[in-house]
């Protein structure tokens, strides 16, 4: 167990690192904000394998319904890591091609959506040329996973991932070709009956703005949640 306020400061060391180089650096998440205050519980540290994320669909931030980066599921039709980037970045398994093809986004994409998304090829480029290490993905275990009451799981408030999501699609890229990789994991929760009444005010929100599209994003969201099964730290 390690204390929320390291967390945070930890938290707003890296964007203020992100904020000299990334227009897109932004205050923690709501959810991380939740997790790390009194509805929260202590934060939970160690690893799991890079193959995870390759084969599991994890529900990655897109923010409220006006974030910007909405544009995700407009564009991809998807929430999870893995759909997103077998849409996005098409062609990373074709391991003949030079690096900087390979992990390029691809084409005709919407403006502002591209420096956002070239700072994974970025984080990409760093853990594969440079053996960078990053910091720990924060992560959100749902209480009672698969059985838990849909309105109290984390997927339409933030994701299971309410900081690190470049770092996320990252590792799912690379996670086809390094499964044993060991990647660092902090694992939050968040007390469900706050979950569940944070779920609520951003679906209703959703609905306001788009009543048409809301069932179908409901049902991506919420369904299948991944539980974070740790190896400790040594």
């Amino acid at each position: 167990m390690i204390f929320n306020d390291w967390v945070k400061n930890q938290s707003r060391r890296l964007e203020h690192f992100k904020s000299e180089k990334d227009s897109w650096a932004r205050p923690p998440t709501l959810a991380l904000k939740l997790a790390l205050s009194p509805f929260g519980r202590g934060a939970r540290e160690g690893w799991i394998p890079m193959g995870f994320f390759a084969c599991k669909d994890i529900q990655i931030y897109m923010g409220l319904p006006f974030h910007p980066l909405q544009r995700l599921l407009s564009l991809t039709g998807h929430t999870t890591s893995r759909k997103i980037v077998d849409a996005v970045f098409p062609d990373f398994r074709k391991k003949n091609m030079p690096f900087d093809l390979r992990y390029r986004p691809k084409e005709g994409l919407p403006r502002e959506l591209v420096p956002w998304l070239d700072a994974v090829t970025i984080i990409v480029k760093r853990i594969k040329k440079d053996k960078w290490n990053p910091p720990p993905v924060c992560v959100l275990n749902i209480t009672g996973g698969e059985k838990a009451p849909r309105i109290g799981r984390s997927e339409h408030l933030c994701g299971q991932v309410p900081d690190g999501t470049h770092r996320v699609l990252a590792y799912t890229m690379l996670g086809t070709e390094s499964p044993e990789k060991p990647v660092p994991i902090r694992v939050l929760e968040i007390h469900p009956a706050a979950l569940a009444a944070l779920n609520i005010a951003t679906v209703s929100l959703r609905f306001m703005m788009d009543p048409i599209h809301t069932p179908s994003y409901i049902k991506k969201r919420f369904d299948g949640p991944v539980d974070f099964q740790l190896m400790p730290c040594t």
